[in-house]
C-alpha cells in the first residue's frame, strides 16, 4: 500500500472509534463473560499450524503458531489517536450518544445518515466500465483494487460513509443486508460503489460466531445480484456468518464446522460459474472450508479445467485448497 494510502487508512480507522466502542458495549452486555481476547484458536486452525511444517519446515510451523497466540487487533490504528481532527468520528461520537443499538432511534438515525450521504456519492461510471464484461457485471471493475482512501480530515458524504460503516451492522442484518440491497443490481459499477463496497467489507470483517452473529440464508439472495461488486461481499459475509442448521451451536463445538459449512455448499458452487478470477479464488478458498466429498470433488474439476486453460495462477488456488480442504476434513471427522 502507498505511504499515502496507508496514512489515510490509519487515520479513518479513528472515524470508526465510537463505532468499536458501542460493538464492545454489545459484546459486554449479551455475554458478561467475555473478555478483550479473540476466541481459541478453532480446531481446523490448530490442525494447519501442525501441517504447516510439512511445507515450510518447523520454523514456519513454529511462526504460524507464534502468530495465531497474539491477539488479532483489527484496529490497531485507533490505540493512540493522530495530532488531526477527525470531524467523521466527531459527530458520530454526537449523534448516537446515549443511542443503544439494538433500539429503533439507533437503526433509524443509522439508516438517515446513511440516506443523506450516499445519495450525494458520485454516479460516474468507472472508467473501467468501458469493457463491455465490467459494464455487464461479468468481471469486477480493475478500480476496486487501486481505490485510496479519502482525506478524512474533512467530512464529505464519502467519508461519513466510511465511518458509518459499522453502523449497520451493529444495528442488525436486516439494515446491513437492506442497505446492500439498495444498489445490487445497478449496473455499470460507479464511483459510489467503490466508497460503498470499502464500507460495507469493514462491516463484514467484525462479522463471526464469537462477535456479531449473521444468519448465512439472510445473505443467499446477493448471491444472484447483477452488479458483481455485492456479489463479492455476499460470498464474504456467507463465509462469516452461521447457517441455521448450526444455530444452535458453539462456534468451539467440534461439530461446528461439520453442520455449518455444508449447508453453504451449493452457494458456493453458483460462484463457480464466475468469470472474475478475484470472485473465483474467494470462492475456491469458500469451498475449501467444506469438509464433504463433494467439495473437494468441485475444486478438483476446478482445477483440472484451469489446467486446460493454461490458467496457472487459479489452478494453484485449487491446489492450495485441496490441502486445506483435507486437513479440515480430517479435524470434522
Amino acid at each position: 500500500m502507498p505511504p499515502s494510502a496507508m496514512k489515510h487508512t490509519q487515520f479513518f480507522m479513528l472515524s470508526v472509534w465510537f463505532a468499536l466502542a458501542l460493538l464492545s458495549g454489545c459484546r459486554r452486555e449479551e455475554s458478561p463473560q467475555a473478555t478483550a481476547l479473540p476466541p481459541e484458536t478453532p480446531a481446523s486452525e490448530q490442525k494447519l499450524a501442525t501441517h504447516a511444517n510439512a511445507k515450510d519446515g518447523p520454523q514456519a510451523s513454529e511462526n504460524w503458531q507464534k502468530k495465531m497466540r497474539q491477539p488479532k487487533q483489527k484496529y490497531p490504528q485507533i490505540v493512540i489517536p493522530p495530532d488531526q481532527p477527525n470531524p467523521v468520528g466527531d459527530r458520530l461520537k454526537r449523534e448516537f450518544s446515549g443511542l443503544h443499538p439494538k433500539s429503533k432511534e439507533f437503526t433509524d438515525l443509522t439508516q438517515k445518515l446513511w440516506s443523506e450521504n450516499s445519495r450525494q456519492l458520485s454516479e460516474t461510471p468507472l472508467q473501467s466500465s468501458n469493457d463491455d464484461a465490467v459494464s455487464k457485471g461479468l468481471l469486477l471493475p480493475k478500480e476496486l483494487e487501486s481505490w485510496e482512501m479519502p482525506d478524512s480530515s474533512v467530512e464529505t458524504s464519502e467519508t461519513m460513509i466510511l465511518g458509518l460503516s459499522l453502523m449497520p451492522l451493529l444495528a442488525g442484518d436486516d439494515v446491513l443486508i437492506g442497505l446492500m440491497k439498495q444498489r445490487a443490481n445497478r449496473l455499470p459499477p460507479t464511483v459510489a460503489d467503490l466508497i460503498v463496497h470499502k464500507a460495507l467489507s469493514i462491516a463484514i470483517d467484525e462479522i463471526g460466531p464469537e462477535r456479531i452473529v449473521s444468519t448465512f440464508e439472510n445473505w443467499e439472495p446477493l448471491g444472484n445480484a447483477a452488479n458483481p461488486v455485492y456479489r463479492l461481499l455476499a460470498l464474504r459475509a456467507a463465509r462469516r456468518s452461521t447457517s441455521l442448521a448450526a444455530s444452535g451451536l458453539s462456534s468451539k463445538d467440534p461439530n461446528y464446522t461439520r453442520v455449518d459449512a455444508p449447508a453453504k455448499l451449493g452457494f458456493y458452487l453458483r460462484y463457480l460459474n464466475e468469470s472474475d478470477p478475484t470472485i473465483l479464488r474467494e470462492a475456491i478458498a469458500a469451498l475449501a472450508t467444506v469438509p464433504t466429498p463433494e467439495a473437494r470433488q468441485a475444486i478438483e474439476k476446478f482445477q483440472v479445467t484451469q489446467h486446460k486453460r493454461g490458467n496457472a495462477a487459479l489452478a494453484q488456488v485449487a491446489a492450495d485448497a485441496l490441502r486445506t480442504q483435507e486437513i479440515i476434513a480430517q479435524g470434522a471427522r
